[in-house]
């Protein structure tokens, strides 16, 4: 305990040392124009629906909002969208009805207006409307009230409210700092079952038992965009304390019920994080809605509304990636009940800071109730996608804290989305996990049932951590106000045993950085090889926006430094040649290990980044990426499987091409050798998360042991199907990679199975094959068979895209000879992908030949199709002469493939 106090006091002291010459002004602008007057406050809303006489896909409506007049007014203004207003009148405390001189509706601000002859004074009214409004069928994006009526995957209208959606189902306040309480009456039909934010006070049937009402209790105080309500013929299971209830349809129920289970488990993990139970908001009950024909998940307070593919989670566990993020999401909706609804955002401005904490705690919460370690390790892979450094690149990204009058984009923004968790998570590590869970009790304390912002929080923590008065907000507003992230460049002098550390904004190499500036409070820890510590959180210096660099003293020069210990740091390093060949060769040893797991994913990570941007060699990426022939952990081979595509692509069309394939296909053996197709009792959690991608990755690698696994479980498949299951997630990679690594007797039975069954994935795998004898037999048959378009599509993309090299050779000579025989409507379809899809000048040549030779028997769709695609791929083969001198030697010089991958130049360790 005392080296945490310590450490969190010393990092405070170096906060302050550092900020004070520094001072951040931060501009933001409000659209006033599209903001409400604030004249006057809605208290009360009493909600009437009537879902029961749907014609024409309209709902119609009575409300009365009690309203605070607090000032004078003749003009009243709120918003509606899409309704249409039958009646209006206001209520005066004494019962005065006054009538309205007339009302409209802007479009573009969705404001509703409502004029009054005389001017209206302060005191307490009721507002009272008839109205009806639209209910959408579409339901993809739409917001207000969507229907589904379809009887096989059952019916249902349902709120989605998006932020701003309450306005198109009841004339509203529809801001979230306007709170009210909502007492909501549902009229519909008695075969199903109203649900909303609370519980149901009174059911009244009319006289021939086909009309319900249902009417529920009075929600405490919430924002207008909580409100939820859904009619559906629907059953449920309830939790063991009576809180929670799963309602969904009687085919998926009993499939989905342990999702109850692990609700009950969230909600006990919430109450421990925040010091607030769930029914302390005023709540009895959490009704979870799991449909198949939802194409959303909604955590409205006290209603969650969900799709069975976001939230699917039974205790027989087919598929785990599926289930843990089943989990995830319910973490998240459940996170929503405390950080959006019983804490609400005062404007859309801070709708970031809310959508990171609320993904910071999935995250936190998963690990808790599964027990699975390892959890925020995955986030930090999770949220530091393929895409998120290379949005944050651009010049034209913007910072977190945007302005806007409709927050969708930020709500359904993978950028943001990521990006938001990334500096929620840097935050809990700079001020200390334990200080920022403080923090956030302190935060929902002070703003129970209440609106707050992003400065609100910057307070709660001011006040959490005495030392760090005017630092935090500095910081923290820094890192939210800039665009863009920085990179830090590590420069060693190995004389005299220093490193100089400095920053500047990571931009494409042809963006003039001076014309972009932006710079950063960033952190800096780091590790020494001679004193490996990956788990101590301490902050050991600060790189301020000044652009003063730091230097770091004593280190020798035989031995590495690493920056950003654990990936906490939302920034990207860069070092000198000697301290990467360092790296790399603790890497390329049996003590790889002592670098920590999510450091080793985040180098191979920077190393991307900055290769791709022309600031690390290819030399010294293809050498680091060689260390992946000892890596078990699935972290590192995450990182370099989403960026597999951006590595091709580079290389595709280019000598290196061909070298770099064999040479990424030796290194997954070791993974693949550690695993198994099937399930094994002893498998580690992350084993089960990840089996699925591994072998799916290693296998278009072109790893033999990936090869020779899918062959054998594809003979045993074979021999007797229903006792030797495939798992259902592997089916067509095992098919394909079984055939290719498999002898003549796998292949001979898989096509007397596709004769016999005519099942599209058997005949993609009959195509995965490296034998040209047998692609000839292939095609034969496809030639002679009756099969349609898309069968034709499905072999000929199979033959030239799983096997290049080879595949469009043969297809190419097959075409050439037996052009006459094939069906005129597949010869446009086949010349496209051997055209689009080749890698090589003599291909084109030889198209070019026969194109010539055989003019007068072309169709004219195969002539347009050549002369478009042949251009695509000349271009494209433009670059296959370019020539990367540290490529050179990797490939051809020290020839890692022919030798071993283990030795490495000594210019490229």
């Amino acid at each position: 305990m005392k080296y945490i106090f310590y450490s969190s006091l010393i990092q405070l002291v170096i906060f302050i040392r550092t900020v004070v010459a520094y001072d951040l002004k931060i501009n933001t602008v409000t659209p006033a124009s599209f903001r409400l007057p604030t004249t006057i406050k809605p208290d009360h809303y009493l909600i009437n629906i009537d879902l029961n006489a749907i014609e024409n896909n309209e709902f119609y409506g009575k409300i009365n909002i009690t309203i605070n007049v607090m000032s004078p007014v003749d003009i009243l203004t709120l918003h509606a969208k899409y309704l249409k207003i039958n009646e209006i009148n206001l209520i005066s405390n004494d019962g005065l009805i006054i009538k309205p001189n007339y009302s409209s509706i802007d479009t573009k601000s969705d404001f509703l207006t409502i004029k009054f002859s005389k001017t209206v004074p302060t005191g307490k009214y009721i507002l009272n409307f008839e109205y009806s409004g639209i209910i959408s069928t579409k339901i993809y994006g739409k917001r207000g009230f969507l229907a589904s009526y379809d009887n096989e995957l059952g019916f249902y209208i349902m709120t989605r409210m998006l932020a701003i959606g309450a306005r198109q189902i009841f004339p509203c306040w529809d801001e979230p700092a306007w709170k009210a309480n909502f007492t909501i009456i549902v009229k519909h039909n008695s075969r199903f079952t109203a649900l909303s934010n609370m519980h149901i006070i009174k059911i009244e049937t009319d006289k021939t038992n086909t009309i319900q009402t249902t009417t529920f209790a009075n929600t405490p105080k919430m924002s207008t965009h909580s409100v939820a309500i859904i009619v559906a013929d629907l059953i449920y299971h309830e939790s063991n304390n009576g809180i929670i209830k799963l309602w969904s349809t009687k085919d998926i129920i009993n499939k989905i019920k342990y999702t109850v289970d692990v609700a009950e488990k969230i909600l006990d993990a919430m109450k421990n994080f925040t010091n607030i139970g769930y029914t302390d908001m005023g709540l009895k009950k959490l009704d979870i809605v799991i449909m198949p024909n939802i194409y959303d998940i909604i955590g409205s307070w006290g209603l969650i509304i969900s799709s069975d593919h976001f939230i699917t989670i039974d205790n027989v566990v087919v598929d785990y990636t599926m289930t843990e993020n089943s989990i995830k999401n319910l973490c998240h909706t459940c996170a929503q009940q405390w950080f959006g609804n019983f804490l609400t955002v005062n404007w859309w401005t801070d709708l970031w800071f809310f959508n990171g904490i609320i993904n910071y705690l999935k995250f936190v919460i998963t690990e808790q109730i599964t027990g699975s370690l390892g959890v925020m390790d995955r986030m930090i892979i999770n949220s530091r996608s393929r895409d998120l450094f290379n949005e944050d690149m651009q010049t034209d990204v913007n910072g977190l804290m945007r302005n806007t009058i409709d927050p969708i984009y930020l709500t359904n923004n993978d950028f943001l989305f990521h990006k938001s968790v990334s500096i929620i998570y840097m935050a809990s590590r700079v001020f200390g996990v334990v200080n920022f869970q403080k923090t956030l009790q302190k935060y929902l304390q002070d703003h129970a049932f209440k609106t707050a912002s992003f400065d609100d929080f910057v307070n709660a923590l001011k006040l959490v951590n005495e030392n760090c008065t005017l630092v935090c907000e500095k910081i923290l507003k820094n890192w939210i106000t800039m665009p863009g992230f920085p990179i830090i460049t590590v420069h060693r002098n190995y004389t005299a045993g220093t490193a100089t550390l400095s920053q500047s904004r990571f931009l494409r190499t042809h963006i003039n950085v001076d014309e972009h500036y932006a710079a950063y409070w960033a952190p800096i820890n780091y590790v020494t090889q001679g004193n490996i510590n990956f788990q101590s959180p301490a902050i050991e210096n600060w790189l301020n926006p000044n652009g003063e660099i730091i230097e770091i003293n004593e280190l020798k020069k035989d031995q590495w430094i690493i920056l950003n210990k654990k990936w906490f740091g939302y920034y990207c390093v860069n070092y000198d040649v000697k301290n990467w060949q360092l790296i790399i060769s603790t890497l390329k040893s049996d003590n790889y290990t002592d670098i920590h797991v999510s450091n080793r994913a985040q180098i191979l990570y920077d190393a991307l980044k900055l290769t791709f941007n022309n600031q690390l060699d290819y030399g010294t990426l293809m050498s680091l990426i060689g260390y992946l022939e000892y890596e078990t952990d699935f972290l590192p081979w995450i990182i370099i499987w989403d960026h597999t595509f951006d590595i091709m692509v580079k290389f595709v069309g280019t000598k290196y091409y061909n070298p770099l394939l064999e040479y990424l296909s030796v290194l997954p053996n070791k993974l693949i050798d550690s695993i198994e197709y099937h399930e094994l009792d002893d498998d580690h959690h992350v084993t089960k998360l990840y089996r699925n991608v591994a072998f799916i990755s290693a296998c278009s690698w072109g790893s033999k042991s990936c090869f020779r696994k899918s062959a054998e479980t594809l003979a045993k498949w074979l021999e007797n199907p229903k006792q030797n299951l495939i798992p259902s997630a592997l089916s067509e990679n095992i098919l394909c990679y079984g055939v290719r690594g498999g002898d003549q007797k796998i292949w001979d039975t898989m096509m007397e199975k596709w004769i016999i069954e005519q099942e599209d994935k058997i005949l993609h795998a009959l195509g995965c094959t490296s034998n040209r004898t047998n692609l000839n037999k292939l095609l034969s048959k496809i030639i002679e068979s009756d099969v349609n378009e898309i069968t034709i599509g499905i072999i000929i993309r199979s033959i030239t895209c799983s096997d290049k090299i080879s595949g469009q050779d043969v297809v190419l000579d097959f075409v050439f000879q037996n052009w006459k025989s094939i069906k005129p409507a597949f010869r446009s379809k086949i010349f496209h992908y051997i055209t689009f899809f080749t890698t090589q000048e003599n291909r084109i040549d030889k198209i070019k030949k026969f194109q010539k030779a055989n003019e007068h028997l072309l169709d004219e769709d195969v002539k347009i199709i050549l002369k478009k695609d042949t251009k695509i791929v000349e271009r494209r083969l433009a670059i296959h002469n370019v020539i990367i001198p540290e490529l050179d030697e990797f490939f051809f010089k020290h020839n890692p493939i022919n030798s071993s991958i283990n030795i490495t130049s000594k210019s490229h360790l």
